[in-house]
């Protein structure tokens, strides 16, 4: 398995972000919230096919519209998407979010660095507080390689909202077939 995990100039990117669209707040957010929550903050964690990354780069008033994968295939790459709702801002509105994630093998074991820490989901000014939100500070895509077991892949990510001290546990399983 190959393990790139891209970290985003975000602060760049919302600048150069025309005034209508907001790179890193994705649309309105569902009602009830996402499955996964503590108080107002809410999310879960999508593996998706590494096209589908281009969905969460249209305007606010635009949903993304993705198909989480239940299988994969090796040669295929994924990208591990985090969306959320309901982080806190700081008295400056800012909203600061961090993950951490572990990549579980078929076998039990955490795959060889797939145990990273502190990683950066969010940082910005939180124009539309309603908004889902997702991990544009760094993305983790994964490509499944020859020689990689066969069997369900665990992806455990534990979300951090740094303002309110909130913290989400968020799974994800995907199967590697040939």
């Amino acid at each position: 398995m190959k393990l790139r995990a891209i970290l985003a100039a975000l602060t760049l990117l919302v600048v150069a972000a025309p005034a209508t669209a907001s790179l890193a707040q994705v649309s309105p957010a569902p009602a009830q919230g996402f499955p996964t929550r503590d108080g107002p903050l809410s999310g879960m964690l999508m593996i998706l096919p590494e096209e589908q990354e281009a969905e969460f780069d249209k305007p606010y008033d635009q949903p993304p519209i993705v198909t989480p994968l239940k299988t994969v295939r090796i040669g295929q790459s994924v990208v591990l998407k985090l969306v959320f709702i309901g982080p806190q801002p700081d008295a400056d509105g800012m909203i600061d979010l961090t993950y951490d994630l572990k990549i579980i093998r078929p076998n039990g074991r955490v795959s060889e660095g797939g145990g990273l820490n502190g990683l950066p989901a969010l940082r910005i000014m939180a124009e539309h507080p309603e908004a889902v939100f997702d991990n544009r500070g760094a993305i983790i895509k994964v490509t499944y390689e020859p020689g990689d077991p066969e069997g369900t892949w665990r992806y455990e990510a534990t979300l951090h909202d740094n303002v309110s001290g909130r913290t989400l546990k968020l799974v994800a399983e995907v199967q590697l077939v040939p």
